[in-house]
């Protein structure tokens, strides 16, 4: 059980690392902010950087976060900082 919490530890911050990453890549952000809310309704932009993160962490196409990962807010589209990208999730350990 020890080694399972620690790969998901691992898993956990190589996608906060690949999320700030692409932070500084999002495409398309109409007001500058990678935002959670409306997650409950559809997609957002944080939702959006988030699976274009785990993508790229996982070397996969396609990925899925649940909307119950994320916590109601907004943050800057650049600069955003890791602790501001973990303020958006549940869970950022």
């Amino acid at each position: 059980m020890r080694a399972m919490k620690t790969n998901w530890r691992i898993i956990t911050g190589a996608a906060l690392l690949g999320l700030l990453v692409a932070a500084y890549y999002v495409y398309a952000v109409d007001n500058g902010e990678l935002s959670t809310v409306g997650s409950d309704r559809g997609e957002t932009s944080f939702g959006d950087a988030t699976t274009d993160a785990l993508c790229a962490s996982a070397g996969t196409n396609l990925a899925f976060a649940p909307a119950v990962s994320f916590k109601a807010g907004s943050i800057p589209a650049q600069g955003a900082t890791l602790e501001q990208i973990a303020g958006l999730l549940q869970t950022p350990e």
